[in-house]
C-alpha cells in the first residue's frame, strides 16, 4: 500500500510540474509560476494537489475559442458564398443563352 501511495505521489508530482511549466503565465493564479513549481516539487502530495485545485485558471482557454469544423452544407458562410457565386454566374451568362432558356419555357 505504501508503494502505491509513493508511486501515485510521484506520478501526480510529475504531472503537476509538467502542467505548471506548460501553462501560460496569464493563466497562473494566486502565486507566481516559479513559486508554484517550487511548491509542487518540494511539498509532496499537497503541492501538486494545490496546483491542480487553485494554481491554474481552467475556465479561460488561451487565445480564441476553438471552432469545431462543420460540414460545408452546415456552414452558413459557405452557403452564402455559393449562393452569391451562383447569382453572379447567372448575371454574367451570355444573353443569347438566357433567351434560349426562355424559348423552351411554355407560355403561361
Amino acid at each position: 500500500m505504501l508503494r502505491f501511495l509513493v508511486l501515485a505521489s510521484v506520478i501526480l508530482t510529475v504531472y503537476a510540474a509538467v502542467d505548471c511549466v506548460r501553462t501560460p503565465k496569464a493563466q497562473v493564479q494566486n502565486l507566481p509560476k516559479v513559486l508554484w513549481l517550487a511548491l509542487i516539487l518540494l511539498v509532496p502530495l499537497i503541492g501538486p494537489v494545490a496546483w491542480l485545485l487553485a494554481g491554474k485558471d481552467r475556465a479561460r482557454p488561451s487565445g480564441r475559442p476553438q471552432r469545431r469544423p462543420t460540414a460545408p452544407d452546415d456552414d452558413p458562410d459557405f452557403l452564402r458564398r455559393i449562393d452569391e457565386q451562383r447569382r453572379r454566374e447567372q448575371r454574367h451568362r451570355d444573353p443569347a443563352d438566357r433567351s434560349e432558356e426562355h424559348r423552351d419555357d411554355p407560355p403561361a
